[in-house]
């Protein structure tokens, strides 16, 4: 079964019926709601321009990893949420022409409202330039106003699950701008969600032909090459990112890659890396870094990897993967 991750405006294929990344994330922390309940204002800024007139996607989690609250900002770039107070709270924001960005900060105890200002960038050769009213315009994003509306109108269907629609939404976007790459990517994850799996591969591949710096569609199509048992073609795509060494899910996609195209110094040192942030995000690492340890033979760091995976992943298919892991080590200890 094909899983869905709304992660930001743009679609990202989580997991694939692919089994390296299947894989739960442990529920973080709860607030405690004694603390009172705060109204979260997040106002988006290009530049010293209010971001209007584009509906950008936010997520607001707490820092510790608890509950994911999302939505749209509105013409104003303006969105809000409802937040127990006292707390550390994480923002993510995604969104045709713009950078991937995020900031932490604290909402004081008590307080009643916050207000967060967020900065987010331009994809690079692109302008912001203020409008009449300061404003930045959708189409200065090079995204058209109609084809964003059309684009909102399929996220919103997507969000209700109603893939067919939310295509039809966003082949209206891609009549009105053939290069709306983020449309494609979307068109792309509707097909999987309805394993129309050539219409998806299609999809993904027209979206990083017009760009192939949208991290959603080269994760997307990079993992489907994976799945296609084709690593080099789904390392090629990765490393088209710039951020493919410091993403923990594209390094952990990356280090997989690489142990299958027997680059092992590489596989290692990339599926290390991914733990120096989140531990818990993705256990799988430690599976890959156990796997290219025992080909190399370094036993005692291969044991502590399998370990640490059946630690923070127990209840997934692969823990059987990494206890048969020990079960050869032990075997190979004993003789």
């Amino acid at each position: 079964m094909f899983h869905r991750r709304l992660a930001f405006l743009s679609v990202v294929l989580f997991l694939l019926p692919f089994n390296l990344f299947s894989q739960t994330r442990r529920p973080g922390p709860t607030i405690n709601p004694s603390s009172g309940m705060s109204t979260l204002d997040v106002l988006l800024f290009a530049g010293n321009s209010r971001l209007r007139n584009v509906p950008v996607y936010i997520e607001v989690s707490s820092a510790a990893g608890g509950p994911v609250k999302s939505g749209y900002t509105d013409n104003d770039g303006r969105v809000s949420f409802q937040v127990p107070s006292g707390a550390r709270y994480r923002i993510n924001a995604s969104g045709p022409g713009i950078e991937n960005r995020s900031i932490t900060f604290d909402v004081p105890v008590g307080a009643r409202f916050h207000s967060e200002e967020l900065q987010v960038e331009l994809y690079k050769g692109q302008t912001a330039k203020a409008g009449k009213g300061g404003t930045v315009s959708a189409a200065t994003l090079r995204v058209p106003e109609k084809a964003g509306h059309e684009f909102a109108k399929g996220m919103k269907e997507m969000n209700a699950h109603n893939w067919a629609k939310a295509r039809e939404h966003f082949e209206k976007a891609i009549k009105d701008y053939p290069q709306f790459d983020w449309a494609y990517n979307n068109i792309g994850v509707a097909d999987i969600q309805e394993n129309n799996l050539k219409g998806a591969r299609e999809a993904f591949e027209k979206a990083v032909a017009i760009n192939d710096k949208n991290p959603d569609a080269v994760k997307n199509l990079a993992r489907m090459k994976l799945n296609d048992n084709d690593y080099a073609g789904g390392k090629t795509l990765l490393l088209k990112l710039p951020s493919a060494t410091q993403d923990p899910e594209m390094l952990t996609m990356l280090a997989f890659a690489q142990l299958k195209t027997n680059e092992l110094d590489a596989a290692l040192a990339n599926a290390m890396k991914v733990h120096q942030g989140d531990p818990d995000k993705f256990p799988i690492a430690h599976l890959i870094a156990a796997r290219v340890c025992e080909i190399k033979g370094n036993n005692g760091t291969a044991r502590t990897q399998y370990q640490l995976y059946i630690k923070e992943a127990p209840d997934t298919p692969q823990a059987q993967v990494a206890r048969e892991g020990l079960q050869r080590l032990d075997s190979i200890a004993l003789h």
